[in-house]
């Protein structure tokens, strides 16, 4: 081989010229490109619902970008969680947790979401309302009289497995 391909470090060079720039230590690779990889973010503070299994919980975006989201609202979330992000008009994108500290979690999307034309960001495709009331979930703006033909049986509903902000909140206030 007389050549080493180092296209992110350098160009490509002779081995002799590599060889004198190591021994050297003359050799100075400056970076050079993007400062970083990540995508753009746009910061806001959105209220939108995070469902775990048959719980509804109310979050609060810090900022978005195309592939993930930074989120307040739930305690200690495990890593590796799933979550299904509702962002209201049908819009739904499934979610797993990739960092979490405390009340805060860096959440990562399964399909990226995409521009809404107006400088914001949304899902590429919504569910129907209908669909969503089926489930079980509060849809506002229902027609007057609409009622799911499924019902959620209240005994089969599990214990919430994360507490909320409010939830927290409301256990440090102590009565005088």
């Amino acid at each position: 081989m007389s050549h080493v391909q180092g296209h992110i470090c350098s160009r490509a060079v002779n081995q002799a010229t590599l060889i004198e720039n190591l021994e050297g230590g003359s050799w100075r690779i400056e970076p050079s490109g993007p400062r970083h990889h990540r995508n753009d973010r746009l910061s806001m503070y959105r209220k939108v619902r995070m469902i775990h299994e048959n719980h509804v919980y109310s979050i609060v975006v810090r900022n978005l970008s195309v592939t993930g989201a930074l989120v307040d609202g739930l305690y200690n979330v495990p890593v590796g969680t799933k979550f299904v992000i509702d962002f209201g008009d049908g819009q739904l994108a499934v979610a797993t947790v990739t960092r979490s500290s405390g009340n805060q979690q860096g959440i990562e999307f399964e399909t990226r979401l995409v521009s809404d034309g107006n400088g914001g960001l949304c899902t590429s495709r919504r569910v129907s309302p209908y669909l969503i009331a089926e489930a079980g979930l509060e849809v506002p703006n229902m027609p007057a009289g609409y009622v799911p033909t499924t019902k959620i049986d209240k005994d089969s509903l599990s214990v919430p497995a994360f507490s909320t902000v409010a939830d927290w909140k409301a256990t440090q206030i102590k009565p005088k």
